[in-house]
């Protein structure tokens, strides 16, 4: 019904519905802008926490191919937020089984296997258990539990286990793969396990695998543990007075040049000198550790950090002959600091 309006014009009265259509259509740009804001939030915050996460694991030093693998691990696990993988590592184990699964149904042979199931390894222990350095094992027991052993069946399967306990005769092993997998682990035979210790050494034993109980692997102790090929060792922070002279001719003057070893292992150490040296050249190295004296005969591998200003100078020094009592104490020096 239409009304008549002062001017006598008339003026059909608005309805509910249409003053709801009005609000309506007012709203959806007003959402749209909300939509696109929360949205622009929503990515900033990714964007944060994967530059936060990529953060966290360049310090940690994984590589590159490390954060490919452990990118894969997340996308399995459905986690929007990564770092939600570094808080807890029952959350690497289950990503790890269905990985080694699918790596597995994929065809994939023994040895990539073998070599990825090294670099899960690492990956878990520089993310959940890192330290500097090991000391090297004399056997079994001497293992801590958590440490990952990855084994191969005969039918060119790898599997990954981590130590929960052990006793005088057996080791007991969580092993990660589904229940049918780990039933086909033939019982009462003989396999080849391998360890990789971060900072110490590659390991293998072979052990009879004696069965399951309550969901661990049971695996007989071995009698002789094989030490391998060594890892790279982390350095141990140090502050250490040293004289460092360059090897030259046998007429040459020497010039006993003072510096700091403030980073040291068993193979290298680290440098702070106030003055350039010459990378051509071998240097004798000369501290006292232990009541020890060590001349060492090095080479630099690496000038790490040059501060042209202030006149100091950072070098990596590799250690090319020591007598075998220096090596004997600088050894039982390093481990001391452990």
């Amino acid at each position: 019904m239409e009304e008549q309006t002062i001017l006598t014009l008339k003026w059909k009265p608005t309805t509910t519905n249409e003053i709801i259509a009005f609000f309506c259509i007012l709203a959806i740009p007003i959402l749209v802008i909300i939509i696109i804001k929360l949205y622009q939030r929503y990515k900033n915050i990714k964007i944060h926490d994967s530059q936060l996460f990529l953060f966290k694991l360049k310090r940690l030093g994984l590589s590159n191919f490390h954060i490919k693998i452990i990118n894969n691990l997340i996308e399995i696990l459905r986690f929007s937020n990564p770092n939600t993988l570094l808080g807890n590592p029952e959350f690497f184990e289950s990503a790890v089984s269905r990985f080694l699964t699918h790596a597995r149904e994929s065809g994939e042979s023994e040895e990539p296997l073998s070599m990825i199931s090294k670099d899960l390894s690492i990956i878990y222990d520089k993310i959940y258990y890192p330290t500097r350095a090991k000391k090297p094992i004399r056997n079994i027991q001497d293992l801590g539990e958590n440490q990952f052993i990855y084994f191969t069946l005969d039918s060119n399967k790898v599997f990954i286990g981590k130590i929960i306990s052990w006793d005088s005769k057996n080791l007991y092993l969580k092993t990660f793969g589904s229940a049918a997998e780990m039933q086909a682990i033939p019982k009462n035979k003989v396999h080849t396990f391998h360890i990789f210790r971060l900072g110490d050494a590659e390991y293998s034993f072979d052990a009879n695998v004696r069965g399951h109980e309550y969901g661990a692997l049971i695996v007989e102790i071995p009698k002789e543990i094989r030490r391998g090929e060594e890892s790279r060792h982390a350095y141990i922070d140090v502050i250490i007075p040293a004289q460092v002279s360059k090897i030259g001719s046998l007429d040459e003057v020497v010039e006993k040049i003072s510096c700091t070893i403030y980073k040291i292992n068993e193979y290298e150490a680290v440098l702070r000198v106030n003055m350039k040296l010459d990378i051509n050249y071998q240097y004798n190295l000369e501290f006292n550790a232990l009541e020890f004296n060590f001349i060492i005969v090095s080479k630099i591998i690496v000038e790490k950090t040059v501060e042209e200003e202030s006149g100091i100078f950072y070098y990596n020094l590799k250690f090319k002959e020591m007598s075998a009592s220096a090596s004997n104490v600088l050894k039982k020096f390093v481990y001391e600091l452990l």
